[in-house]
């Protein structure tokens, strides 16, 4: 019973997380402004992820502080691929369907209205508890493929599931999926959780850069 117990939680933390966050950022009003709404609330969220698993969180952080120029030139590589095969699928479905994922429109809206706050939940709260629940969630004692394909496609499935209008949108799973397998290697190489989450952000911050650009 214990070790089916461990078997689904993950999955039981993703449901929580599925069905309380968007209930969260979009039906309880506090501060009367839909941005400052969602960013208190997802410091509520990372607040939370970060006391469900604060057991390793210090003593990754101390080693990865110790570390740093190492788990990034080993694992700078591996979102390197992540990263240039999101980008080629997008184009690839671009030949086909013009435009980006829903995800991204919604995240151009709100960068455009609330830049600097959009910095913060993109940049800093994101990353973090994203990364917490579709890599820390996900036990590294499965099979290096299970934990990598599994926890990747639930990371992309909640991506492209956020604002999607038509089921062209299903197309955008590919890009997204790929980024998370990056993601899901390098927390399996490295088996510590501020890694994948420092690429995370620095793969924000670019998407961020391209929205100045734009």
């Amino acid at each position: 019973m214990i070790k089916f117990l461990e078997t689904i939680k993950p999955y039981l933390i993703i449901i929580l997380y599925i069905v309380l966050l968007p209930y969260l950022l979009y039906s309880i009003t506090i501060f009367n402004d839909i941005v400052l709404d969602v960013l208190f609330k997802y410091i509520l969220i990372t607040i939370v992820c970060l006391w469900l698993f604060k057991k390793d969180l210090f003593k990754d952080l101390e080693d990865f502080i110790k570390n740093i120029k190492k788990y990034l030139k080993d694992n700078l590589q591996i979102y390197l691929m992540g990263f240039i095969g999101m980008s080629l699928s997008i184009s690839v479905i671009n030949l086909f369907i013009p435009g980006v994922p829903a995800n991204e429109e919604i995240n151009q809206t709100i960068f455009n209205l609330y830049p600097y706050l959009f910095f913060i939940e993109a940049v800093i709260l994101g990353p973090i508890c994203e990364e917490l629940v579709f890599r820390k969630n996900f036990t590294t004692r499965l099979s290096e493929k299970r934990f990598i394909i599994e926890s990747s496609i639930v990371f992309a499935y909640i991506h492209m599931i956020n604002g999607m209008s038509n089921l062209y949108q299903l197309l955008f799973f590919i890009p997204y999926f790929l980024l998370a397998l990056s993601f899901a290697k390098i927390y399996y190489k490295s088996k510590n959780i501020w890694v994948p989450i420092t690429f995370h952000m620095i793969h924000n911050a670019l998407t961020m850069l391209l929205l100045i650009i734009k």
